[in-house]
């Protein structure tokens, strides 16, 4: 499990919006030119935002006249064809690279694969790599939906925060505000019966008492506060 990914992932969508609205190419790295034509192909390493780098060093590509981008291998081999506004590494990264048309992000693998078409805002990775959430950028409501590696709804509904927590499991808030527990691969343990549900403290991970009663989350029940365990029980300390 990446060390980036143990982390909860509810981002503040400022930061998303500022990461991810950051040109990967530095000017501190080096380009290659390419001719073809009235066609001039400039390579650059794919920079990281943030996170874990890429097994094998990918090249941008970007057409001079066109200013369209596309994805290469070191070898100069194609990944991607050189069609897209934007080509970065999102904060999905060394899984997946995200793409931007007409101002809507889509995804692929590192392979070329699309995983899903260009629809969204933004993705954030669960410490599972098939397992993301994709930002539906809805004006005035934040949403959120959970989707695998092929594109495909996890949960039928969007939600206006998800949270990912230890041992593959979801923290899903409804518009009611009300939340559930929930597994990443979709199914449901608790009902959505909980207000402030969240992941347990980074300090409190390692404490013996937590971890000898699988806590996984904690919630407030009339100013108290509840702790939970895995299989979505309450659990007395």
């Amino acid at each position: 499990m990446k060390a980036l990914f143990k982390k909860k992932f509810q981002i503040p969508l400022v930061l998303i919006t500022v990461l991810f609205s950051c040109s990967q190419q530095k000017s501190g790295t080096q380009e290659e030119k390419i001719g073809e034509n009235s066609h001039e192909l400039v390579f650059k390493p794919l920079d990281i935002i943030v996170g874990e780098e890429y097994e094998e060093e990918l090249l941008v590509a970007t057409d001079q006249a066109t200013q369209k981008m596309g994805l290469y291998s070191s070898e100069k081999q194609e990944i991607l064809p050189v069609i897209y506004d934007e080509v970065y590494s999102g904060l999905v990264n060394p899984y997946y690279v995200v793409v931007l048309e007409n101002r809507l992000q889509g995804l692929f693998d590192v392979k070329g694969n699309r995983v899903c078409e260009s629809l969204y805002h933004g993705f954030v990775l669960s410490s599972d790599p098939s397992i993301m959430m994709a930002y539906l950028g809805i004006a005035g409501q934040e949403k959120w939906i959970v989707i695998n590696n092929e594109g495909q709804r996890i949960f039928d509904e969007a939600y206006t925060s998800v949270e990912f927590i230890s041992k593959d499991l979801v923290i899903l808030r409804n518009d009611e505000y009300k939340c559930s527990l929930a597994s990443v691969k979709g199914n449901f343990i608790t009902a959505f019966e909980f207000e402030l549900l969240e992941g347990i403290r980074e300090n409190e991970r390692n404490e013996k008492w937590y971890i000898d009663n699988d806590i996984v989350a904690t919630a407030y029940v009339e100013l108290a506060r509840i702790f939970i365990n895995s299989k979505g029980e309450i659990i007395e300390k």
